[in-house]
């Protein structure tokens, strides 16, 4: 009797861990349409309330302890906590459940409590309603819930899993925690740069006049990628990627270049407007068996076709693409009256000028500008940037360092070319007349 009784409690045990384990896997599962609805639950109030009703509700709106994590202790030596997310999250795409790898971004607090108190502002100002911040996550979380709805457009804009609202102070319903995707390789490639670094104006930004070093990297991000191409390249000017695939490095760059400014014009379309596009703000992601766009797996795509008015670009990936990753300064115009900016340190004197960069081509030159100094001389005279840059107008008569008139002169912004009149450029070297569908490529419009 009392072995039938233990083989029934083995039994119980047994069932309740396996009910236990069902309702995990059931909430992971979950995750996606958890956070999904919650994204677009947001996004629909800030484009259909009245400002007042915005300025009023929105951060009780964004208040979400779901993703916060479970203390532990804390101490002198610092604070143990279990994370509130695995190391990957369960994603759905189309009728499957991938498991994409994350990285957490946490805001800077000081004793708890965000670094200025204009971390986050609702303010109304000459009858339009500004959603601004400037140290913390809140405004970098609600662009990266606009443009989510974008994804379904295009591989070259970061993903969203989930946010959280962490903090146990007064201002507990700013975001102070974002779980995205990771990108970069799985393992770092190392590169000897014994001899290589002199006191030159040299990529590798840590210690120039150090005679040994070791460049150890994932490349998650463009600015590691070049410093790779410059310290790997062949006498050729090509470069053999850590994928295994070799490529000409000015092809490459121009490919880059399209993808960017493709991307730039999907955004601007949709009112958001991008800024801040350095080389550590524009991630790498190498193509793998995670990845998906929309419901098709891209991991063997070795073509891109773009679609831009009535033109076609065609680049290669050479198994990776680039996504705008950064997304913190972006601004993005909601409805006429409800303006979101990313970075805005005091908004109630600094407004008007926001209202400069809501054009399309405003910071549309900013990747060519922030990367065409990591080309040798003869790769850049390869490229289309080159042209653009040596013999184009505006460009080839103002010096780059007026660049920065962007946010304060509003004929030189004018002057600038659109981005569909800079893709022209490329259009003789890199356009197609439609597009193929085959197994190795994909398309990506503006539509």
């Amino acid at each position: 009797m009392k072995t039938r009784k233990r083989s029934m409690l083995r039994q119980s045990g047994s069932a309740t861990r396996k009910l236990s384990q069902s309702k995990e896997n059931s909430d992971k599962k979950n995750n996606t349409k958890n956070s999904k609805s919650r994204f677009d639950k947001i996004v629909n109030f800030m484009k259909k309330s009245k400002k007042e009703k915005i300025q009023k509700e929105l951060l009780n709106l964004i208040q979400n302890r779901e993703y916060c994590p479970i203390l532990l202790g804390d101490g002198s030596a610092g604070t143990a906590y279990l994370p509130g997310i695995d190391k990957t999250f369960p994603y759905k795409i189309g009728n499957k459940i991938v498991h994409l790898p994350v990285v957490v971004k946490e805001v800077q607090t000081h004793h708890g409590e965000p670094l200025n108190d204009y971390d986050f502002g609702l303010d109304i100002l000459d009858s339009k309603l500004y959603i601004s911040g400037y140290t913390g996550l809140t405004t970098e979380a609600l662009l990266l819930m606009l443009i989510d709805n974008l994804r379904n457009k295009t591989v070259h804009l970061p993903l969203l899993f989930a946010f959280g609202t962490c903090s146990n102070s007064k201002l507990d319903k700013l975001v102070d925690r974002l779980y995205t995707l990771k990108y970069g390789l799985d393992k770092p490639v190392e590169l000897d740069l014994t001899r290589k670094v002199y006191n030159e104006d040299s990529l590798w930004n840590e210690g120039d006049d150090v005679p040994n070093l070791i460049f150890k990297n994932t490349l998650a991000t463009l600015g590691r990628l070049l410093s790779f191409i410059h310290y790997s390249k062949n006498e050729d000017d090509t470069i053999t990627l850590p994928n295994g695939i070799k490529c000409n490095i000015s092809e490459l760059y121009d490919y880059i270049c399209i993808s960017f400014f493709a991307t730039h014009y999907l955004l601007t379309k949709n009112n958001i407007f991008p800024s801040d596009m350095h080389t550590e703000n524009i991630f790498i992601h190498w193509l793998n068996e995670t990845s998906y766009f929309n419901d098709k797996n891209i991991k063997n795509v070795e073509e891109i076709v773009y679609k831009i008015g009535n033109k076609y670009y065609k680049i290669k990936t050479f198994g990776f693409v680039i996504v705008l990753g950064d997304i913190g300064t972006f601004i993005a115009k909601i409805k006429k009256d409800v303006i979101l900016i990313g970075h805005a340190p005091n908004i109630k004197t600094t407004f008007s000028q926001f209202n400069m960069r809501m054009k399309k081509q405003s910071k549309n030159m900013e990747l060519i500008y922030n990367t065409v100094h990591s080309l040798t001389p003869r790769q850049y005279k390869n490229t289309i940037a080159y042209t653009i840059l040596m013999n184009i107008e505006p460009y080839c008569t103002t010096p780059t360092t007026s660049y920065g008139l962007l946010g304060s002169d509003i004929a030189y912004l004018e002057n600038m070319r659109t981005t569909p009149e800079l893709l022209d450029f490329f259009y003789d070297k890199y356009g197609v007349r439609n597009y193929d569908q085959k197994n190795n490529n994909i398309l990506i419009t503006d539509d």
